[in-house]
């Protein structure tokens, strides 16, 4: 028998070893984990040192592993549904079998049973693979159906997918394991405001309400488990991600402008205070990634989460979520009075422009242990780095801020899409491997997109920027009416488009007395369907017009009489675009 080592040797995902498994004939092992995924951890301490594994991993495969949030591009791509995930690749990519956590025994002869049917079968498993990928040509295809352009009146379907989803007895929206869902909370808001209609903000409401007082928020330490086990929302699983804490704190904060609910400013106070005291690097001026939930602990303490305090924190820092958690404390500092939260958003957003995003080039997504920017050109960060921008040049007037998000959509535009097909690409070289088929337009980021585009156009008047955030939503006209509850994002995606949000316009020169007070006036009133832009004073006076979708402007050259003129504004909130009105 070959001597095996005590260890497993991991190679890192590149062009590399996939050229060394076509001259060497070897078939590839991929692991995809996550540093906060309680079965990844066990793994860890119980599978890969095991003898079995060893001998069956270290005879004919390479084996590669990869941390799934810092290479999303792979997850997307080869998850088995869960994580860990557990791929065995060919040289050229193709997936031969796989699956989610296995005991030692069971991945041995897993391992040992597809090299067996390589062996024997390789031509058949290489027909089949041919076969998957034109199956998932098609399936690409059927997305978008170009007989549908997107219309406003989608979003009557979408709506009704959003309630047939809801979880009438237990709050929240399908069943176990339970996710907060959060664009289908911010869409019966947003409809809520422009239908007058209380029962979608209940609904609304109703969800987070669960959330908080059923399990799912963290009465010890503050902030939000990912998700729940159950659909009584009583069993969370006690991870906690900082993407998940910035939509917790804009919609507790949105909520509470909206009922002034005590309940809802605690909550979002106690977020601001976890990802403040657990995850906040000051020596980096970022936040790190997510705290994992210490398995190893959780039978041996009492009181149930104490060992929260203990668990580890991943201190990676990713681009896409610090510009979430920035745009967050931005919007939910302005909306509950919370100064210090808007300039930790600020200082943020700055740090991370200086770090991870050069200004003649893509956004990385992350930063190594070196500080080295790493992965460049994921849609999903460009998108939230942009819409980042845009909500700081609405709280701030800086140019800088505009400067940078114009900079991120031009290069999405030019350098993300293929002409002549609606959307926009996750990676213009997915996976590093420069294959043309693992090329594809992952929806969620497409929304991201779409939203980022219809606000720039929004704020700057520039309107070829609608129609390309509707390129954006073009790609998905086939499939939205087929993802259930997870609709209400292509939902959020057509209200930029075509639903008229309220401009507030700030006519101010930059030294102007006035400016500040105005400027701070403006991000009190400010919630998701008020939009701020920033003119120079032609008058060399200081004002604010208040524009509604319908009706008559109003100008306003006192701060206390903001917060009327944007009261009436809101007033007149609907869902049809005005006549002519279009992308």
């Amino acid at each position: 028998m070959t001597a095996v080592s005590d260890e497993l040797i991991w190679r890192e995902w590149s062009a590399d070893v996939f050229r060394e498994a076509e001259e060497t004939g070897k078939l590839l092992f991929l692991l995809l984990e996550q540093r906060w995924c309680p079965l990844s951890r066990l793994m860890e301490r119980e599978v890969w040192r095991d003898a079995r594994v060893l001998q069956a991993l270290s005879d004919g495969f390479l084996c590669v592993r990869v941390d799934a949030a810092r290479r999303p591009d792979i997850d997307r791509r080869f998850r088995m549904g869960a994580w860990p995930s557990l791929v065995f690749l060919t040289p050229e990519a193709g997936p031969i079998a796989g699956s989610t956590f296995m005991p030692p025994d069971v991945l041995a002869n897993a391992a040992a049973n597809v090299r067996q049917m390589m062996r024997e079968k390789s031509k058949e498993v290489r027909r089949r693979l041919m076969e998957m990928e034109r199956a998932r040509e098609a399936q690409l295809a059927a997305r978008s159906d170009p007989a549908r352009r997107p219309s406003p009146w989608m979003l009557t379907r979408v709506m009704d997918l959003v309630r047939e989803s809801a979880d009438r007895d237990q709050g929240g929206f399908g069943g176990a394991p339970k996710y907060p869902r959060f664009p289908a909370i911010e869409l019966l808001l947003h409809l809520s405001l422009r239908l007058r209609d209380a029962a979608l903000r209940a609904l609304a409401s109703d969800a987070v309400d669960v959330m908080t007082q059923n399990g799912l928020y963290d009465w010890d330490c503050g902030g939000y488990f990912r998700c729940s086990l159950t659909v009584d929302w009583s069993a969370p699983s006690m991870e906690k991600l900082l993407a998940d804490q910035a939509s917790h704190l804009r919609l507790n904060a949105w909520l509470h402008r909206l009922t002034g609910e005590l309940e809802y400013r605690e909550a979002a106070e106690g977020t601001f205070d976890y990802v403040r005291d657990w995850l906040f690097d000051p020596a980096a001026g970022l936040f790190r990634a997510a705290q994992a939930s210490d398995v190893e602990n959780l039978d041996a303490l009492e009181g149930g989460r104490g060992y929260l305090r203990s668990a580890d924190v991943d201190r990676t820092l990713f681009t896409d979520a610090n510009a979430e958690i920035a745009r967050a404390l931005v919007s939910a500092g302005g909306m509950l009075g919370e100064d210090s939260w808007v300039d930790m958003g600020l200082r943020t957003l700055q740090n991370l422009l200086r770090k991870a995003c050069p200004e003649d080039g893509f956004a990385c997504h992350y930063l190594d242990e070196d500080g080295e920017g790493r992965v460049r050109g994921l849609l999903q960060d460009q998108a939230a780095v942009g819409l980042a921008c845009l909500e700081a040049w609405q709280a701030t007037g800086e140019p800088e801020f505009l400067k940078r998000a114009r900079s991120l959509c031009a290069r999405v535009h030019t350098e993300l899409r293929e002409p002549g097909r609606p959307g926009y690409l996750d990676s213009a070289d997915p996976c590093g491997l420069r294959r043309l088929s693992l090329l594809d337009r992952c929806y969620e980021d497409n929304m991201s997109v779409a939203a980022l585009f219809a606000r720039l156009a929004r704020l700057t008047g520039e309107e070829e920027w609608l129609e390309r955030a509707t390129g954006a939503l073009a790609a998905f006209t086939g499939m939205f009416e087929r993802i259930g509850v997870e609709a209400a994002g292509f939902g959020l995606g057509l209200l930029e488009v075509f639903a008229e949000p309220v401009l507030v316009t700030l006519e101010c020169d930059a030294g102007h007395p006035g400016r500040q007070e105005l400027v701070r006036a403006c991000l009190r009133e400010r919630q998701p369907p008020v939009l701020v832009r920033f003119e120079e004073g032609a008058s060399g006076g200081c004002r604010a017009r208040v524009r509604p979708p319908e009706g008559e402007e109003r100008v306003v050259v006192e701060p206390a009489q903001l917060a009327s003129a944007v009261a009436g504004a809101l007033e007149r909130l609907s869902l049809v675009p005005q006549e002519g009105q279009g992308a």
